[in-house]
């Protein structure tokens, strides 16, 4: 990474950030600590029904990660704060490519996951995965990010497979004033943010831009670079009658992107832009976002560039009818066109037009008993009609403790890419690719039981139990006639997942709190997969994703300014069966590993600035987390290593 360029702006931002304050008043930072406020008030959240609501009174399983966490976890990605979450997988492949999913489901592309911001969903219609680098907003905008592990396409439609992760952002009365933060770390590690937001009389805004740039974990090569910026503004008209309009664009050079094994890394280049406008008056509300992705991609194998322009209209309403305190309902409809041009993936223009229309009641019966019940009704162009319903019952035998059954049915969609596939790479051997447009959805029935309770505004239990059923699972299907390969998707795959997660937390003091969670899951498929030769799939208990997790963490705020946090995440091994060109079967393993990670600050001027120190993997217990490839262009995934970084925030 050449930093000459970028010295000016460092100095400038430096200045800025160590500058006294502009203004005398006194920081009207909150005296309560944030984690004492954490057990002392039940969290709401707005994801688990479309309404806000008590975490206690969720049908789903769900975790919410707060400001204050996000902060003191010194994390520099979103899938790095996901780590301490139960139930969640990342996996990192390079330093700017990671992956999440939820309880068994995860891998390259991960499919299987919805993920907004705001209520936007951000993946890509082309593969249906999530390029989580490529966010145009800055970690210091989420005001909170909400975990929901239990499917909810009944809500959200395609993609809330396993589960919904919505990244809420903070509101410019949150967020009133100009903040800077810089930070510079190892392996030539660089990010900056510049917010600013503001309130005149009925009109709110808030402007965002920052931009990030690293070298990869195993050599001095430079991985590439984000830059992102964002903007909102919203207008009262009345009482609970307002609109918004927000956009944003990410501009992005990786040098390291993984797909699958048969392509080798990919670099690209492109922009992901987006434009939101919403509505709302009462219990109704209006969304129209436009989501556009365009990229320049070079597969490792392939002496030809592909360029590739995706662009997302979606549309939706909904109305609350929440008149009576003991009885609520939510209606919706939505309509999504999906737009892709030509390219060396794609024969020829592709456009789909994808309808839905959901509802959901809630009823509570006495005091102690809630009963929720809804279904989604969706379209695909290609896959026809699908149903998805959900019914979740809540029993609470007193204050603060909260029982939960539910049963849930989500799908996903084939992604254009699944459908449209049409190319051949040239090499030794040509591989030829073809979609199916006969897929039918991916398809999961969820049966979950869970517990929730706060005893002594001090100590938090939690647990969820799960069992799940896989059906027409996708796979790509590759058989070989020399010269060629020949490789299409077909749903060939049913299986079962059972699992659980148990969390706990304790605020010692008012100063020292605690965490520890554990994950377990195993997957098991009840289908031979006909495309392999070394493996009898059937039967067989999948160790694609780790088996068993553990997360520890311990916080402090030890007066004077002085703050500082402790994580430990201890992750199983795995193994997984990789082909190589020539269709030859390899089992690659991944050792367990254990990474420790830390984070010391200082805040000052009155509460205004904060400096910082963390460091990731302190004990640079150097591991792959994913396989690197056997006989392959390229390799899949890199070693993690350690990684310093320091930090100075500033507000005015």
């Amino acid at each position: 990474m050449k930093t000459g360029a970028m010295l000016p702006i460092l100095l400038v931002l430096f200045w800025v950030v160590i500058s006294p304050p502009v203004r005398a008043e006194e920081s009207t930072e909150d005296e309560t600590a944030p984690e004492e406020l954490l057990f002392l008030e039940v969290p709401v959240v707005v994801s688990a029904s479309r309404k806000e609501q008590p975490i206690t009174e969720a049908p789903v399983a769900i975790s919410v990660i707060s400001a204050d966490d996000i902060r003191q976890s010194g994390a520099l990605t979103i899938p790095d704060l996901l780590r301490s979450v139960s139930g969640v997988d990342v996996i990192t492949f390079f330093v700017r490519d990671q992956q999440v999913g939820f309880r068994g489901m995860s891998g390259p592309l991960n499919n299987k996951l919805l993920v907004m911001i705001d209520g936007r969903s951000v993946y890509s219609d082309f593969f249906a995965d999530v390029n989580w680098s490529l966010f145009s907003i800055a970690m210091e905008e989420i005001e909170r990010i909400e975990v929901i592990k239990s499917p909810i396409s009944t809500l959200y439609g395609a993609n809330a497979y396993s589960g919904v992760i919505n990244i809420i952002t903070k509101t410019p009365r949150q967020l009133k004033g100009t903040e800077v933060n810089l930070a510079a770390g190892t392996r030539e590690t660089y990010l900056g943010s510049l917010i600013h937001a503001g309130e005149w009389k009925k009109f709110k805004y808030k402007v965002s831009v920052a931009g990030d740039t690293t070298d990869h974990w195993g050599s001095d090569e430079w991985a590439g670079y984000v830059a992102r910026g964002n903007f909102y503004t919203s207008y009262d008209i009345g009482q609970e009658h307002s609109v918004s309009l927000s956009g944003g664009r990410a501009h992005f050079e990786d040098d390291k992107f993984f797909t699958v094994e048969s392509f080798g890394p990919i670099t690209q280049k492109g922009n992901y832009d987006y434009l939101q406008a919403d509505y709302r008056l009462g219990g109704f509300k209006a969304r129209f976002f436009r989501n556009a992705q365009f990229q320049d991609q070079q597969i490792e194998r392939s002496p030809q560039p592909n360029i590739w322009d995706v662009v997302t209209y979606d549309t939706g309403v909904q109305y609350d009818f929440s008149a009576w305190k003991w009885h609520s309902f939510i209606v919706g409809a939505g309509q999504r066109r999906i737009s892709v041009k030509k390219n060396n993936y794609i024969a020829f223009d592709v456009s789909q037009d994808l309808w839905s229309l959901f509802g959901e009641d809630e009823v509570r019966i006495g005091e102690n008993v809630r009963v929720t019940a809804g279904v989604r009704f969706d379209r695909h162009p290609l896959a026809g009609w699908h149903v998805a319903p959900r019914g979740a019952i809540l029993y609470s035998p007193a204050e603060n403790h909260t029982f939960r059954l539910s049963v849930s049915r989500a799908f996903r969609n084939p992604s254009i890419l699944e459908s449209y596939l049409n190319s051949d790479t040239p090499g030794a051997p040509t591989v030829v690719a073809r979609g199916n447009a006969d897929l039918k959805p991916e398809a999961i029935t969820s049966y979950e039981a869970g517990y929730r309770a706060v005893l002594d505004q001090r100590l938090t239990l939690g647990g969820n139990l799960f069992y799940n059923e896989y059906s027409a699972l996708i796979i790509g299907a590759t058989t070989v006639a020399p010269p060629n390969i020949f490789t299409t998707f077909v749903n060939a795959i049913n299986a079962r997942g059972v699992g659980g997660e148990i969390e706990i937390g304790y605020l010692a003091t008012d100063w020292l709190s605690l965490f520890a969670n554990y994950s377990y899951q195993r997957t098991t498929d009840l289908d031979d997969n006909p495309y392999t030769v070394t493996v009898n799939e059937e039967g067989r208990t999948r160790h694609e994703v780790p088996e068993h997790k553990v997360n520890l963490g311990v916080r402090g705020k030890f007066g004077n300014g002085w703050s500082g946090n402790l994580l430990l995440h201890w992750v199983d091994g795995t193994e997984r069966l990789i082909k190589d060109l020539a269709s030859n079967e390899y089992v690659a393993r991944v050792r367990p590993y254990t990474t420790v990670d830390g984070r010391v600050g200082y805040a000052f001027l009155k509460g205004d600035a904060e400096a910082s120190l963390a460091v990731f993997n302190m004990f640079n217990d150097r591991h792959y987390e994913y396989p690197p490839g056997i006989n392959l262009p390229g390799s899949s995934s890199e070693k993690v290593g350690r990684k310093v970084v320091l930090k100075l925030s500033r507000r005015f």
